[in-house]
């Protein structure tokens, strides 16, 4: 019965192909989690899987420097559709994915309506801070990604050097970007950041740490 099982896992995780991230809960129609953990456990064992995480594996895809593996971002919404719960990129996660910064963390850093923990993949890391009510009250997971971009922008040491001048964003009622300048030309960080959504003044973030 369990051979059985892990073949027809075999056969459904080969079919999605290489480089995709499996988690045993995504197979509750196949079996039971019990017996879907042991399936997988003797496929890692047996080399066909790679442990990310628990419950979490990766079907791996090779070229002639190794395995490729996914990024950190890759497995933390993994991760999190895994335990059925919203992330965010915050703090350089957040400036990078919004193009604000290149720096290249060993970790990367989400918020999250879920708990706070680190998770090890090994020697990388993904933080979840649990989300506090400030952040529950944007309802676009856009503006907020903006918010965390911002606020970690502020915390750098050439945006530290400017003070009271302001950010201007804008969104139409689809929660599209529509408007994005600051106060004295784009080459200079800003303090403050000031969003409007529908033409209505939002909120008033103070950037600097």
């Amino acid at each position: 019965m369990q051979k059985d099982l892990t073949k027809k896992l075999q056969e459904v995780i080969k079919a999605k192909g290489r480089g995709k991230i499996h988690c045993v809960k995504d197979y509750a129609s196949i079996g039971e989690e019990s017996a879907i953990t042991r399936a997988f456990s003797r496929m890692a064992k047996g080399g066909d899987l790679i442990r990310l995480y628990g419950g979490v594996y990766l079907y791996p895809k090779k070229n002639r420097f190794g395995t490729e593996f996914p990024s950190l971002e890759e497995i933390a919404y993994a991760i999190a559709e895994r335990d059925k719960v919203d992330i965010v990129p915050a703090g350089v996660t957040a400036a990078n994915a919004l193009g604000l910064s290149d720096q290249v963390p060993t970790k990367e850093e989400f918020v999250t309506t879920g708990s706070s923990r680190t998770i090890k993949i090994g020697k990388r890391s993904i933080i979840l801070k649990r989300q506090t009510a400030k952040y529950a009250l944007f309802n676009d997971k856009r503006m907020l990604l903006l918010m965390l971009a911002l606020k970690e922008i502020g915390k750098m040491s050439h945006a530290k050097k400017a003070t009271g001048y302001e950010y201007w964003c804008e969104y139409d009622a689809h929660g599209n970007m529509i408007h994005y300048k600051n106060s004295n030309g784009d080459k200079e960080w800003r303090k403050y950041i000031y969003v409007k959504v529908n033409g209505k003044d939002l909120v008033e973030w103070e950037l600097s740490a």
